[in-house]
C-alpha cells in the first residue's frame, strides 16, 4: 500500500512539475510576443493598437497623414482642395512609437492585458516645397484671369463722411 501511496505522489508531482514548466514556457513565449507588440487595449492617438508591432502603428500614423486636405475658399462660393499627396506630404519616424512600445514592460502581459492604455506619440510630418508650390499653382484661383489684380488704397470724399 505505502508503495501504491508513492508512486502516486510521484505522479502527482511530475503532472505539476510538467505543468509548472508548460506554463512557464507560454509565459516566456507571450512575454517574447509582447516585447514587439503592443498590449491588447492599447489606443495611441485615438487609433486601436492591439496587438499591432511598432511598423504596423508607424502605417496607421502615416495612412492617417495622408488623409490630410486643406480646403481653400474662393470668391464666388468656390472651394478647391489640396489632398497630402498633392503637397507631397510625408510621415517622419521620430521614434516615438519604438519609445512606447520599449516602455510597457512585455513581462507584465499578464495584468496590462485586462487594462487599457491610452498614449499619445507626436505625429511630425513634413512636405515637399517644389510639390506644394506646383500644386498651388495649379488651382484655378491662380491662373491667369481668374483673380483680381490688386488696387492702391486711396481716400474718397463721400456725402458724409470718407470712404476707403
Amino acid at each position: 500500500m505505502k508503495k501504491k501511496t508513492k508512486t502516486w505522489k510521484l505522479v502527482l508531482l511530475g503532472m505539476f512539475l510538467f505543468i509548472l514548466v508548460l506554463a512557464a514556457i507560454c509565459y516566456g513565449a507571450v512575454t517574447r510576443y509582447y516585447t514587439d507588440h503592443f498590449f491588447k487595449g492599447t489606443e495611441i492617438n485615438n487609433f486601436d493598437c492591439s496587438n499591432l508591432s511598432a511598423e504596423e502603428v508607424k502605417t496607421l500614423i502615416s495612412d492617417e497623414i495622408m488623409t490630410y486636405t486643406i480646403s481653400i475658399e474662393e470668391r464666388d462660393g468656390i472651394t478647391e482642395r489640396l489632398l497630402a499627396k498633392e503637397l507631397g506630404m510625408s510621415y517622419v519616424d521620430d521614434q516615438s512609437v519604438d519609445k512606447a512600445l520599449v516602455g510597457q514592460k512585455a513581462w507584465q502581459w499578464v495584468v496590462q492585458i485586462f487594462k487599457t492604455r491610452e498614449l499619445s506619440v507626436s505625429a511630425v510630418s513634413s512636405y515637399d516645397k517644389q510639390v506644394a508650390s506646383a500644386a498651388l499653382k495649379q488651382l484655378q484661383c491662380f491662373q491667369e484671369g481668374n483673380y483680381t489684380k490688386p488696387e492702391n488704397a486711396y481716400i474718397k470724399e463721400g456725402e458724409a463722411s470718407y470712404e476707403i
